[in-house]
């Protein structure tokens, strides 16, 4: 779930997995194109 401007969009993966690392906080602010996570 992404939080932008007080809205929750949902973001869903182009293909299955299990996140296998996570590279950003809660609520931490990223720009456009950032990496999320990686999927193994």
């Amino acid at each position: 779930m992404l939080e932008a401007m007080k809205m929750n969009t949902p973001i869903n993966a182009l293909k299955s997995g299990t996140v296998s690392k996570v590279y950003v906080s809660a609520g931490q602010s990223v720009q456009e194109g950032t990496p999320l996570i990686s999927l193994s």
